[in-house]
């Protein structure tokens, strides 16, 4: 009995309780779940408290419009949308109350609800209008009731949840002043709309978008406001009737001001309009009574509808700029009738007579001053300037720029050459740097990127060889910073790389593309590792690494592009990861996979190179500027040179071609053997195709053109030993190409070489060879051209002819009986032992590269020692060139070295010591300066400016230009009379080594 009676109450209550909940059919229309009209005059709504109302999803536009009693809203669980205006002009509504499940709030759904002090938003809301609350006074502040992905809120204002848009700023914060979050791009519509207590605000200069009405009847708003340049468009009624606003400045980069601006506003005495200004819209400027001073930029006036209208005018006067004054006065329409016609005071800060304006001001073409530092943003003038024009600063000496707050564009070249450019200010509208804009700025040290920047040519920085680092000022949807390093913002590209940034890089893991340029001019790179996945290397990508050695490609490879390493004069070799199917190396040499197309030659690898016979076509600068070749040999299949394939190798002086006809040179670039002295060059080419050589564009340039009938000629050595036959001997011979040549008059048993007869020749293009204790009497090296290694040290030699051994770079001959050497100029000899023989002299002439000689121990006496020091090379401290002459301590030392010889190795960096001990040994002065050396005979040096003049040297001498730590800069040859002239302009202040022959002078650059 008990239980059921519970259950009969339980019921009862429940009933009681439904009934009571339940609001009255007629006060409320539903269209299924969708509330359409509240019909009641009820003060408190709670759906959850109605068996229908609490199915409710959606409420419909107007549903609760004009429903002053209402105090207090609870919504249920189940809804989902409040539309447009849903709750409209309820002025004693005092809280509502939102479940969890509501995800979208419509534009303007909360319309003048003054007494509204808070509204705290659920967590599931996805989708708010930017106007949702108009016109609700009393907002405090705005919550969420919990963590959200779409919105969020600081300090009771509410953004996106990236902070970039701020969407509503409660009217009644209690707040007099507020700083735009530097995030903020987009100011939403009405988000300041109706506020009561904000007296001020910074926008800053991050803001790029105004809504519409966006500071509609902002009360309290009072004093100045400046609007920034980054904002293009004032949208319409962005400050309407807001009454205590006493000064509007629109900054440079506005663009259009919209209809009704900042009409209405009753307390406006000063407006400053820019001159970038476009579009003015309808009324913008009207209904300002108490109008005093309105400032135009614009010199040509800008037509507009109804702009000043009921705006007293003839209280106020008209400021522009003074060569406009007539024109603005004798206007009928937009700017007639103000009371005043002035001109704008001169503001500029730099004379105006050092630049040039076009497009009104807004575009900079022309730089004719000698300014330093250069503040454009500083400048009233040149701060309206948006674009740079093509090489406007080119070549200039400025040393620190701040670019104009208005700007966007920089063009090609616009900064390129400025080698004292140390410091560039940007700023925070910049869009667009061009190709070459800041080419060859050695000074330059940083950059840092606005996040405006939308596109950054690849090879914007190329040759800026003191850039260290790249700074992303904001997260920017384009680009990303790593590492000091530009890419793009998925990090697919590499776009610009720092040049002096470190030594070794690692390319990430995500690029699959290096742009052309990206890293031109990369002189502190020395080892760089690229990754799996990356596809393509633009052209030039790495051109003027000079320290790097090797380089090591991807399989994932599919794009080289022409001339990606090239000018990397250190550069000894390229390989491929295993699995790569569109190119191949073979001899340190880059092919495609078919090994047809020669793609690219390492500049250090050898100063000959002998193109294999499969080859049939020479990629676009595959030798490009490479400055060490001085021989080349072109395959008898052979068809096609790519644009500047030779450009600039200006000490190539010999080129064997085994094709029987000329190539075509039908190139759309420049010649393949372009910017070369080809009249001081010699071609080779096949038995009866002189003449079709002779007829044949680019080919008829070489100065000698000659046939033969072996066209590579088998190198050849002779030499005659006092070993027995049957005993063994020992020596190693290569060709260039690194397989061993072929050898005669001895076999090989085992690992044994065993003397057949004492004529010992050996066959090939032979570039080294050592035959050390071989008990040599005789040895002619004559018919091996391309020797580059010789080393016979020990044997019983008492005359050897060198004369055709031009390319050695090594040799040995201590430890034999010379007495006799006959020589030739050998520019690229580094190294030369020839103590412990007989000699009376030694010729240094044309051996420029020289940084080690010993002669100890032979019969040089005080006189030929001097001519030796004198024709010792320039050197550096770092070069350590070692200098040894005698040996003290040795009975039989016939040497005579004078302590007055050390006034001439000291300056020029030779360490002069002893070889056994003695006064002198190991303490060569090190000397940190190069003072400059008499000159002798008629060869005379002259800087005059950017040029560098030099007469009376030798026919085709060969000149050189170092810098002080002994890095090569250029090499070419003097002219048939002895002239050369050399252009200085694109090398930095400073001082320099220039060698003529053996003469080596030091000389200094001033900017």
């Amino acid at each position: 009995m008990k239980p059921k009676l519970l259950l009969v109450t339980l019921l009862t209550l429940l009933c009681a309780m439904s009934a009571r909940a339940d609001y009255p059919a007629e006060s409320y229309q539903l269209d299924g779940t969708r509330l359409i009209k509240w019909r009641g005059n009820e003060q408190v709504i709670d759906f959850t408290s109605d068996a229908k109302l609490r199915q409710v999803t959606e409420i419909a536009p107007n549903a609760f419009a004009y429903k002053g009693d209402i105090q207090r809203i609870v919504f249920p669980a189940s809804l989902r949308k409040i539309g447009f205006n849903a709750i409209y002009e309820c002025g004693g509504l005092t809280e509502i109350v939102f479940a969890e499940g509501l995800e979208e709030i419509a534009s303007e759904a909360f319309y003048r609800c003054p007494q509204l002090q808070t509204l705290r938003l659920p967590a599931s809301v996805k989708s708010i209008g930017e106007s949702f609350v108009v016109n609700c006074q009393g907002i405090k502040n705005y919550q969420l009731a919990g963590a959200n992905s779409y919105y969020k809120v600081v300090d009771g204002v509410l953004y996106n949840a990236t902070g970039t848009t701020l969407i509503a700023y409660p009217a009644a914060a209690e707040r007099e002043s507020f700083t735009l979050p530097e995030s903020v791009t987009r100011i939403g519509d009405y988000a300041f709309a109706y506020t009561v207590t904000l007296q001020s605000i910074q926008l800053g200069r991050k803001v790029t978008e105004m809504g519409r009405r966006a500071f509609y009847t902002s009360k309290a708003l009072a004093g100045s406001i400046s609007i920034p340049g980054t904002i293009r468009v004032v949208a319409d009624s962005a400050f309407y009737q807001c009454d205590y606003l006493t000064e509007v400045t629109f900054e440079e980069g506005i663009e259009v001001i919209g209809q009704d601006a900042i009409s209405h506003c009753a307390r406006i005495e000063r407006v400053s309009m820019p001159s970038t200004i476009t579009k003015l819209g309808e009324g913008c400027f009207s209904y300002m009574s108490s109008l005093l001073e309105f400032r135009n930029h614009m010199t040509t006036p800008i037509q507009g509808s109804m702009t000043f209208y009921q705006t007293l005018k003839y209280k106020a006067t008209l400021y522009v700029p003074a060569e406009s004054v007539e024109t603005y006065r004798v206007q009928t329409t937009t700017w007639n009738a103000f009371k005043n016609y002035l001109p704008l005071e001169d503001n500029s800060q730099i004379n105006p007579s050092s630049y040039k304006l076009e497009d009104e001001g807004r575009t900079l073409v022309a730089w004719s001053g000698s300014e330093k530092d250069i503040d454009m943003s500083q400048d009233k003038v040149l701060n309206r300037v948006r674009t740079i024009k093509a090489f406007t600063f080119l070549n200039k000496e400025v040393e620190r720029i701040v670019l104009p707050e208005a700007l966007e564009t920089i063009e090609e070249g616009a900064f390129q050459n400025c080698e004292d450019l140390a410091e560039v200010v940007t700023n925070e509208r910049l869009r667009s740097i061009g190709s070459r804009a800041f080419w060859n700025d050695f000074a330059l040290r940083s950059f840092t990127f606005p996040q405006s920047i939308e596109s950054v040519a690849s090879d914007a920085f190329g040759y800026c060889t003191g850039l260290s680092k790249f700074v992303m000022a904001s997260p920017n949807e384009y680009y990303q910073v790593v590492d000091d390093v530009l890419l793009s913002a998925d990090g697919t590209r590499l776009v610009c790389y720092a040049a002096l940034r470190g030594e070794s890089y690692t390319v990430p893991a995500s690029v699959t593309k290096i742009e052309k340029d990206a890293a031109a001019g990369a002189v502190g790179l020395v080892t760089l590792t690229l990754p799996e996945g990356l596809k393509e290397i633009g052209e030039s990508a790495f051109q003027g690494s000079s320290k790097l050695k090797k380089v090591h490609l991807p399989a994932s490879l599919e794009s080289f592009g022409p001339g990606a390493f090239m000018r990397c004069k250190s550069l000894e070799s390229y390989s491929i990861a295993t699995g790569n199917a569109h190119y191949a190396v073979q001899g340190n040499t880059l092919y495609t996979a078919d090994l047809k197309t020669l793609v690219a030659y390492p500049e250090a690898f050898s100063s000959v190179a002998i193109i294999p016979e499969q080859v049939t076509a020479i990629a676009a600068r595959a030798f490009q500027r490479n400055e060490s070749l001085m021989e080349v040999i072109l395959p008898a299949k052979l068809k096609e040179l790519g644009d500047y394939a030779f450009y600039h190798c200006t000490n190539l002086r010999k080129v064997i071609a085994l094709m029987p006809e000329p190539v075509s040179v039908d190139y759309t670039g420049e010649s393949p053997f372009g910017e070369i002295n080809l009249k001081l060059a010699t071609l080779v080419v096949p038995i009866g195709s002189a003449n079709k050589y002779k007829k044949a564009a680019m080919w008829s340039d070489f100065g000698t053109i000659m046939e033969g009938d072996t066209p590579v000629t088998e190198g050849l050595i002779t030499m005659t030993t006092t070993i027995p036959v049957g005993e063994k001997i020992f020596f190693v011979a290569f060709n260039v190409d690194h397989n061993p040549s072929t050898i005669e008059g001895v076999r090989i048993e085992g690992k044994d070489m065993i003397v057949e007869q004492p004529t010992i020749t050996i066959r090939g293009d032979i570039a080294t060879l050592v035959a050390a204790q071989c008990h040599l009497t005789q040895i002619d090296v004559t018919g091996a051209p391309h020797l580059t290694t010789l080393y016979l040290q020990e044997n019983e030699l008492t005359e050897l002819d060198l004369s055709q051994s031009a390319l050695l770079e090594s040799v040995i001959l201590a430890h034999n009986k010379l007495q006799t050497i006959h020589w030739t100029a050998m520019p690229n000899l580094t190294a030369l032992f020839l103590y412990d023989n007989k000699l009376t002299s030694v010729d240094l002439k044309g051996m420029s590269q020289l940084t080690t000689l010993h002669i100890y121990n032979n019969q040089i006496g005080a006189n030929a020692m001097e001519q030796i020091a004198n024709a010792l090379p320039q050197r550096n401290p770092e070069d350590k060139a070692n200098f040894m002459a005698i040996d003290t301590q040795n009975a039989n030392e016939g040497n005579r070295f004078e302590d007055r010889f050390f006034n001439i190795t000291t300056p020029k960096n030779w360490t002069v010591y002893d070889y056994a001990g003695g006064a002198n040994e190991g303490k060569g002065v090190v000397y940190t300066s190069i003072e400059p050396q008499p000159l002798t005979g008629a060869l005379r040096l002259i800087v005059d400016g950017t040029m560098l003049q030099i007469t009376g040297a030798s026919a085709h001498q060969i000149v050189r230009l170092y810098d002080l730590a002994g890095g090569l800069l250029y090499s070419g040859l003097c002219s048939a009379e002895g002239n050369c002239t050399l252009s200085l302009g694109e090398y930095p202040a400073g001082g320099y080594i220039v060698t003529v022959g053996d003469h080596a002078e030091r000389i200094y650059i001033a900017r």
